[in-house]
């Protein structure tokens, strides 16, 4: 009885143009989506609501605050950092390490030297060049 029956497939288990997954990934479901985004203005309506009166209104607020999110997405923050380091400094500092290294090793290096030697254009290798 054929033994490749019972091994796992290694490479390409699918023959090309064939796959697992013929339809590909399942589109997101935007319907919240839609539903939150049309209801920003109410979103927005009870903030202002609420920053108006000043009343301690957490559920309300919240819920706003989750519709606007669902709809828009989380707001972006800003992050500033600053550093003590000069960054230009340490990368000149690192560049002269890695040229002392190369240099210490061009040093120790033994030298041959590979260039072939060319013949003048016109002559035919192992001739001197002159026709008699």
């Amino acid at each position: 009885m054929d033994q490749t029956l019972n091994k796992p497939v290694r490479g390409r288990p699918f023959q090309p143009g064939n796959n697992a997954n013929p339809r590909g990934r399942p589109l997101k479901d935007r319907t919240i989506e839609k539903l939150c985004r049309a209801m920003t203005s109410e979103a927005v309506d009870t903030l202002k609501e609420i920053m108006l009166n000043g009343k301690k209104d957490g559920d309300r607020r919240e819920a706003a605050k989750v519709i606007l999110q669902y709809g828009w997405g989380r707001p972006r923050s800003e992050v500033e950092i600053t550093t003590r380091v000069d960054l230009g400094q340490m990368h000149l500092e690192a560049l002269k390490q890695i040229n002392t290294a190369f240099e210490d090793q061009k040093a120790q290096a033994k030298l041959i030297d590979v260039t072939p030697e060319l013949e003048p254009v016109g002559q035919t290798p192992g001739t001197d060049g002159k026709t008699s």
